[in-house]
């Protein structure tokens, strides 16, 4: 094992430094540590304990520590595993590895873990239908999904098991006197009590079972079970997989091809990896998943199955029909943003939204002519959609005013003072980046700005959610960014200051560095950064007349004061209706990440539309422009929607 441990490209073992084999013996010995020598802590407490990490290192002879990562990982998973039993016919379960995942971390559409009915005890033998070793802790989602794998695999093989307690049907078992040369067969245990005085049926169960006290033992008496089971059904054992795993279909799975054309569509591709050939390789390769890359993987077939089933819905409808419903639906969506526009307006004009489009809590908690729908008072936030009516319009608040947006860009921000520049604000390395406050990004501040060099600028913008805005809940946006993953560097917030050294309120500089689970201790700033300059040139590479990415994905031009514009641009994410999350538009724009190379901002992307924030792209064909265009945000995003079904946008 030692011999692979040059892989590490940092400082520390990362999970993608080692192979399954070498990921296991270091959880065993890791394991044995813990609780020889570092009994009185917990395992995320050893795991980041340095006297801890050191002696892993040395007891395995590695040269380099283990990350903390990956030995809560591999520790996790060599405690999840079956303990040792006598050897078994069967194949054992399978093992998982450690291998880097989306996404994961509480996310709109998490795996919901099955019922406690539907999956065998941590602590039950499956061969014997009794319980030993029980536990009184929950299982996590990856125990119950393994649970779930197991039974899965024994459907698959065809292995026969005996039924729980609750099945009443006679077990055969074998009975004999201590001493007695030969056995005797009973078709039931009934009878074998029958046939020995003193005992019952539930005496010979425990004699089967090797639980019996020393009161039934000094009888004399010693039983066995001779009962073969029965074969394992394959459809509800195949569904429960599949379901956890993100799946959606209406026919039923009950055998191996079945099961197969339904996994084959998967995001395989997300780990590297091909289809599976096979429903018995599926099953491994989900055995190897670990806690993370099941939230992963189930998230991201989520998301394609929704965007799979509304393409489905669509195309079922061909010809004329097609083209009436598109007309149909266009209409009604003019007239539904409108409608919105309009109620909009007079809200603003009666008092109930400042002039940049935010809801002012304090004035419509004491007007009769709005009203707040589907809140849960008891609730401290709300996971459901925030409507409004006013004047019988019914609209939907997908997001609160938003306080500051950082860009994330390799080129230079400037300030200016009416057509004057009068700071520059520097990016020097992809964890600098610039933040602007609501107010001074709108130009309220009397500053423009405008991007100097660098192929694109992403800006991402976190806003409330609706629930705690309209509750008047305090909002930090780092705390927001932080749950997408990028976390800001202590000391590193510094205002802007002009050329002549005077502070600027409202704009300046902040370093951020990015971790995802799945990713070890890395810091992804500069791999986001590669993505998003090959993303930029995607974008580049299409144009006003042609502006398709791939079908059913289109980038957007911005216009300039001539009322055209060269900058293609995409808008990755944005705070979207908590009914019924993310549209059509936008799932479509994750699996074009997803699927063309662009791992880590697909993980961005999709947290973000998770955590109500906007992330957009916009790519510039000049990298060095000739003069620098200011200029101030003049939209307002309004992040309400009429009958939740379209967004409205005024401009400041």
């Amino acid at each position: 094992m030692a011999e692979s441990k040059g892989k590490g490209k940092g400082n520390v073992l990362t999970e993608r430094d080692l192979n399954e084999e070498e990921r296991h013996a270091l959880g065993k010995a890791a394991a044995k540590i813990h609780e020889k020598d570092f009994p009185r802590m917990s395992l995320k407490e050893a795991c980041r304990d340095d006297a801890f990490r050191r002696a892993v290192q040395t007891k395995l002879k590695l040269k380099m520590q283990p990350g903390r990562t990956l030995l809560d990982v591999a520790i996790k998973a060599y405690r999840a595993q079956p303990k040792e039993k006598k050897p078994s016919k069967r194949r054992e379960p399978p093992k998982r590895r450690g291998a880097p995942s989306l996404s994961p971390p509480p996310p709109a559409k998490r795996v919901t873990a099955p019922a406690a009915k539907s999956t065998p005890h941590a602590g039950q033998d499956l061969n014997e239908g009794e319980p030993v070793d029980a536990t009184t802790e929950p299982l996590s989602e990856i125990d119950q999904f393994r649970a779930a794998l197991q039974r899965a695999d024994m459907a698959q093989t065809g292995e026969k098991v005996i039924p729980s307690r609750g099945d009443h049907r006679p077990r055969a078992c074998e009975a004999r006197k201590v001493g007695d040369k030969n056995w005797r067969k009973f078709t039931s245990r009934t009878d074998a009590a029958a046939a020995f005085s003193g005992i019952s049926g539930s005496d010979v169960t425990k004699l089967c079972n090797k639980t019996a006290g020393s009161t039934l033992l000094a009888k004399g008496l010693e039983a066995r079970n001779v009962y073969e089971g029965v074969s394992m059904s394959k459809s509800v054992p195949y569904a429960l997989v599949l379901r956890i795993a993100g799946f959606k279909f209406t026919g039923g799975v009950g055998s191996d091809a079945d099961a197969l054309s339904v996994v084959q569509r998967g995001p395989w591709e997300i780990d590297g990896q091909s289809p599976p050939e096979s429903w018995e390789d599926a099953l491994k390769r989900f055995g190897e998943f670990n806690e993370s890359q099941l939230r992963k993987f189930a998230t991201a077939t989520g998301e394609s199955e929704a965007a799979r089933v509304h393409l489905m819905n669509a195309a079922t409808l061909t010809g004329t029909a097609r083209l009436e419903l598109s007309a149909k639906r266009a209409k009604a969506s003019a007239a539904s943003a409108s409608e919105t526009l309009e109620a909009m307006r007079d809200m603003i004009r009666g008092g109930y939204f400042n002039a940049v489009g935010d809801l002012d809590v304090g004035l419509r908690a004491d007007h009769r002519d709005i009203e707040i729908l589907y809140l849960d008072a008891d609730a401290p936030k709300v996971a459901g959609p925030v409507m409004i009516k006013y004047e019988g319009n019914l609209v939907q608040l997908k997001g609160g005013p938003s306080i500051e947006r950082y860009a994330l860009a390799p080129g230079n921000l400037v300030l200016a003072q009416r057509g004057v520049r009068v700071a520059t604000l520097y990016r020097l390395t992809p964890n600098d980046t610039t933040y602007l406050t609501a107010d001074f990004a709108r130009g309220t501040s009397g500053y423009t700005h405008g991007g100097e060099g660098g192929p694109y600028a992403a800006t991402v913008t976190p806003q409330q959610q609706p629930g705690d805005f309209v509750r008047g809940l305090s909002f930090n946006p780092l705390a927001t960014m932080e749950l997408v993953g990028f976390h800001a560097v202590r000391g590193t917030r510094t205002a802007a200051t002009t050329y002549g050294g005077d502070s600027i309120e409202g704009a300046g500089t902040i370093q951020f560095k990015l971790f995802l689970d799945g990713y070890g201790d890395e810091d992804l700033m500069p791999a986001l950064d590669d993505e998003m300059f090959w993303f930029s040139q995607a974008l580049i590479a299409t144009s006003r007349d042609e502006p398709r990415l791939v079908e059913g994905v289109d980038v957007s031009y911005r216009r300039d004061g001539q009322g055209t514009g060269r900058s293609p641009a995409f808008l990755l994410a944005q705070p979207c209706r908590a009914d019924t999350g993310p549209t059509l538009r936008t799932l479509r724009g994750l699996e074009y990440l997803r699927t063309n190379g662009f791992p880590i901002m697909y993980e961005v992307a999709r947290r973000c539309n998770w955590y109500c924030v906007r992330f957009e792209l916009v790519a510039y064909r000049d990298v060095v422009p000739t003069r620098v265009r200011l200029h101030v945000d003049k939209m307002a995003e309004l992040s309400i929607s009429t009958g939740g079904m379209t967004s409205a946008a005024l401009a400041t």
